[in-house]
């Protein structure tokens, strides 16, 4: 069991056991007036497959900093959808590379669906890059799949994870 679906069934659970304990006679106030009618609950729809943004396969749960910086980690790939709106656009990526893990320098891939924008050597721990996205590589679906990769992956000390590469930001410009 990942660490994420522990917290969210130990959250789960002491949510039951609260409301469990705070029933009683006493809350006769707390129900709805005799005229209330709920809302109509709409049936949630699916979208296609693929079809949600933001980060997808391969990334972990989003962390979070001291600073409220916010970030997620992948592991050898990661795919991540973006809005399309088929208009030539800037992509902006920010995020790092854990070098000081790792025996060498990772090579690092970068394709927007089919699209190879980039392959280069990530010397640096910081991960900068923007890239001139035209509209005929957007295509005319509602959503663009962002797939990184990188050649190497480490874990930290007292993570069990393969930490290849960390996103803090992408989006269009």
């Amino acid at each position: 069991m990942r660490v994420g679906e522990t917290v969210i069934r130990a959250i789960l659970l002491e949510v039951t056991l609260m409301a469990a304990s705070c029933a009683g006679s006493q809350d006769a106030d707390l129900q709805p007036p005799s005229d209330f009618a709920p809302p109509p609950l709409l049936p949630l729809r699916k979208g296609p497959p693929g079809s949600r943004l933001g980060f997808g396969r391969g990334f972990f749960a989003t962390e979070w900093g001291a600073d409220t910086r916010s970030w997620h980690w992948m592991g050898e790939r990661g795919e991540i959808r973006l809005q399309n709106d088929r208009r030539p656009r800037r992509l902006r990526i920010v995020g790092g590379v854990p070098l000081e893990l790792l025996k060498e320098p990772p090579t690092i891939r970068i394709r927007l669906e089919d699209h190879l924008l980039d392959t280069f050597v990530a010397r640096d721990r910081t991960l900068k890059k923007e890239y001139a996205v035209g509209a005929d590589l957007l295509g005319s679906a509602q959503s663009v799949r962002l797939v990184i990769e990188t050649s190497a992956t480490a874990r930290a000390p007292g993570d069990d994870r393969e930490l290849g590469v960390s996103i803090e930001q992408v989006g269009w410009r």
